[in-house]
């Protein structure tokens, strides 16, 4: 058997088994965690989210469209929607190791 930490990893997920290796999952922005690995998050069990931007772009044309006046306040709403999409699909996300946002504006990475 590999001792190959990526064999390790492919195989827990191919068999759907949890995952007790460190893992890091940097994506642009809040949700496309969800889209690239959303049914496998919840097999991290020492998982970190790293988001680049805040979900947010500064035009406000997307913020507007959602109903939100300001970027700061539709951010907000993308970080609170992420928290109750990591809820609904049952993934922990450890104390020592929260969701990480760089904050860097949305479309400005």
């Amino acid at each position: 058997m590999s001792t190959d930490p990526v064999d390790t990893v492919l195989l827990a997920l191919s068999q759907r088994q949890p995952i007790d290796l460190p893992a890091a999952v940097v994506v642009a922005h809040p949700d496309d965690e969800t889209i690239g690995v959303g049914p496998f998050l919840r097999l991290f069990r020492r998982l970190r989210l790293i988001h680049v931007t805040d979900g947010a772009p500064r035009n406000l044309q997307d913020a507007r469209a959602m109903g939100f006046d300001s970027c700061e306040a539709y951010a907000r709403a993308r970080t609170q929607e992420l928290h109750a999409a990591l809820r609904a699909g049952g993934v922990t996300l450890p104390p020592s190791s929260p969701a990480l946002a760089l904050g860097v504006p949305d479309q400005g990475a």
